[in-house]
């Protein structure tokens, strides 16, 4: 709402079509595995990327 008084257009990033069509269709053990680990998805996908930072989950 504020982000329209000044002249930008804010959009969710995970809105996109094709992302919303994609996730909507994967098995449901993808989505729900282990209940305490969340974007588990996003996680297996950037394993590399998050040990390089240090980030090992």
């Amino acid at each position: 709402r504020s982000s329209g008084a000044f002249g930008f257009e804010i959009r969710p990033v995970y809105l996109f079509d094709d992302l919303v069509e994609f996730a909507l269709n994967l098995p449901l053990e993808f989505k729900v595995q282990n209940k305490q680990v969340t974007k588990r998805i996003l996680r297996d996908a950037f394993k590399p990327e998050l040990k390089k930072l240090g980030l090992d989950w």
